[in-house]
């Protein structure tokens, strides 16, 4: 990897764009184009301020060696954002199907309304009332839980994944 790669590379994980970078060392945009396409070469002051602004050594932006290393790096960060993605997109799944689930339930005790007294004289009405006479209370629960579940590791995955 060459100085003009390793500068857009920095620039870019930084979510800077040429004009912001040429901004904060006081060059044009034109200038730090010129730099990354390799058709000019800064001074050394511009160098270490590079180096102090990106946070890396100023032999990791002169010397090609580095290039596996930030190779890896980079392999690396692209695989666990795959896995990321992947665990939500196998959680978002439950999560849909146990939504639907309770959607349907509260849907069909609309349709099928119940209005029942039991044998200890309990009065049983509405949604709840549906699920206790229809024997569905257990399914409700476990759709809830998978719900409430996938909810939690969702937000957890979410939260790490920005870490």
């Amino acid at each position: 990897m060459n100085f003009g790669d390793k500068i857009q590379l920095q620039r870019k994980k930084k979510g800077m764009t040429q004009e912001e970078l040429g901004e904060e060392l006081n060059v044009s945009r034109q200038t730090i184009t010129k730099w990354e396409s390799n058709q000019s070469f800064p001074e050394i002051k511009k160098i270490i301020k590079l180096s102090y602004f990106f946070d890396v050594t100023i032999d990791y932006l002169l010397k090609d060696e580095i290039e596996d290393e930030e190779r890896n790096v980079i392999k690396i960060e692209k695989e666990e954002k795959n896995i990321f993605s992947t665990k939500i997109k196998l959680l978002i799944i439950p999560l849909i199907v146990s939504l639907v689930g309770m959607l349907i339930l509260y849907v069909d005790s609309y349709i099928h309304p119940i209005t029942t007294t039991d044998w200890d004289g309990t009065y049983y009405d509405g949604f709840w009332g549906y699920l206790y006479i229809n024997e569905r209370k257990e399914l409700f629960f476990i759709l809830l839980l998978v719900f409430l579940i996938n909810c939690t590791f969702i937000l957890y995955f979410n939260k790490k994944g920005k870490n």
